[in-house]
């Protein structure tokens, strides 16, 4: 009896769904489960993969990425918008094979690329409640001060959490966003389309992105 007590420390308490059918109905319910498992996953797959090429489906068709995007094959699929997509995936994925913690490393990058645009929009939500506010376009002091109290929260509330991110991670960021920021300005038109401000922005952005790579090539930044 005191041999099995290991034993019975590793094997799980609860058996899985596929175990507890194969018992009750024989051989044919563990390959039912595995057979609704896959066409689950494969609608899942399917989805995320629909949803992605939506995003950059829609960006092309404004002028925000290349127009190659919006190429469609004789079904009416956009195969320029799918194909770069998982082209862009299955370059992340190898990526991760070479970190030493590959869902944490994917799940920090993805954070922090998100946590940027969110860090944005809470800036122009604290910059429209300051215009509106000189403007009088919000009715009433109390409206307009607690307008202005909750952008400035939220932006406070975004940059802790990029920088509660890591700034190894944040650095990470900018190596992707400075090569999609410099084919954006080309599309539109190049340098001389930007004012002074854009053009330092784009050159502090593509800066931290070549100091992340050298960063990451020198072993100064682990993934």
């Amino acid at each position: 009896m005191d041999q099995d007590a290991p034993r019975a420390d590793i094997e799980p308490v609860t058996p899985s769904i596929s175990g507890v059918l194969e018992s009750v109905v024989g051989p044919w319910g563990s390959i039912l489960v595995g057979v609704g498992l896959l066409i689950s996953v494969l609608g899942a797959y399917l989805a995320w993969t629909l949803m992605g090429c939506e995003v950059v489906l829609q960006a092309a068709r404004t002028g925000d990425m290349p127009a190659f995007l919006l190429k469609e094959n004789s079904r009416g699929a956009q195969i320029g918008a799918i194909t770069a997509t998982n082209v862009l995936v299955q370059a992340f994925l190898l990526v991760v094979l070479f970190a030493s913690d590959a869902f944490n490393f994917a799940v920090s990058i993805i954070a922090s690329l998100i946590l940027v645009p969110y860090a944005l929009s809470a800036g122009f939500a604290v910059k429209t409640a300051l215009a509106d506010r000189r403007a009088g376009a919000i009715g009433g002091g109390d409206a307009s001060s607690r307008w202005i109290v909750i952008s400035f929260l939220t932006l406070a509330y975004a940059g802790f959490l990029i920088w509660a991110g890591g700034v190894d991670y944040l650095l990470l960021t900018f190596a992707i966003y400075a090569p999609f920021s410099i084919v954006h300005v080309r599309l539109r038109g190049g340098l001389r389309g930007l004012t002074r401000r854009e053009q330092i922005l784009l050159t502090g952005v593509v800066a931290l992105g070549v100091l992340a790579v050298v960063l990451l090539v020198t072993g100064q930044i682990t993934v």
